[in-house]
């Protein structure tokens, strides 16, 4: 039941989409309406889950941060 947190400050507040996709460009994860999208540090939590709430396999896979203002997109690592 481990958990990670995604961490990303904005300089403006803005509307937030946050997607998990593996190493192959495959959707994993929607966080649909994030906590978050505030002016400074925000933080979303992720319990390793896909969409369809299977936790997902060893490795890594790459989050895309949207706003209004552009995209980040940082790597996590995952280890059962």
């Amino acid at each position: 039941k481990e958990k990670t947190t995604i961490r990303y400050t904005l300089k403006k507040a803005s509307p937030v989409s946050i997607r998990i996709y593996d190493v192959f460009g495959n959707l994993v994860k929607e966080i649909k309406d994030p906590p978050g999208g505030y002016k400074g540090l925000n933080e979303v939590p992720w319990d390793g889950r896909n969409g369809n709430g299977k936790i997902v396999a060893s490795g890594a896979y790459l989050c895309v941060i949207k706003t209004n203002h552009g995209k980040v997109i940082r790597k996590i690592g995952v280890v059962k």
